[in-house]
């Protein structure tokens, strides 16, 4: 994601081709494929997969070059729920600052997207995908009232809603535990008085 940043300071579209793994890994690595959309597109960018069909292929030590990414049914499963997610996102969000790492045992990276009205957040566990984790949000919204509906990228259920008031020009909350990933939209509800 380092390079979708570097590639943006041009002012241009990025889109990341040919993406799939190296030739030491397997094609199939769906949450892998989830986790790297979700990312990309927190980084307004877009990604094609390098595509295999209907093939798997297994890692091979010391392979070179790339393996080409099966797509198979559980990806595409996770790419509906991902577009059912944004399909009414306005393109007027941009990104806006979410805070830092805090507590120990806060190995979450914040991905969030705002334009003060709606606010999309995107949490990646990347410690490991075994232990929960959770931490404090920080999200620059701008004053007034917010509602939270936090979703699982896996299944697209509701894992949970609230509300929350900025302070001053920040939301300030508790995420969800987190075991891989999570999502969340976040609409105002009602503007200070």
């Amino acid at each position: 994601m380092k390079e979708i940043a570097r590639f943006k300071s041009f002012g241009k579209p990025v889109v990341y081709t040919e993406f799939g793994n190296q030739g030491t890994l397997s094609n199939d690595d769906p949450v892998k494929y989830r986790v790297a959309v979700w990312a990309a597109f927190m980084n307004e960018a877009a990604i094609l997969f390098w595509h295999t069909g209907g093939r798997i292929t297994q890692g091979r030590p010391g392979a070179k070059g790339n393996a080409n990414a099966y797509l198979g049914p559980e990806d595409r499963k996770y790419f509906k729920i991902f577009q059912d997610f944004v399909k009414d996102v306005p393109v007027t969000l941009r990104p806006v600052f979410s805070g830092f790492r805090g507590e120990p045992g806060d190995d979450l990276v914040r991905y969030v997207l705002s334009d003060g009205r709606m606010t999309v957040l995107y949490l990646h566990h990347y410690g490991n995908h075994e232990t929960k984790s959770q931490g404090t949000i920080y999200v620059w919204t701008g004053p007034g009232k917010f509602k939270i509906t936090w979703i699982d990228p896996a299944t697209g259920e509701v894992i949970k809603t609230e509300e929350v008031t900025s302070q001053g020009e920040a939301c300030i909350f508790k995420s969800p535990e987190v075991t891989i990933d999570i999502a969340a939209k976040m609409v105002l509800m009602e503007e200070p008085k």
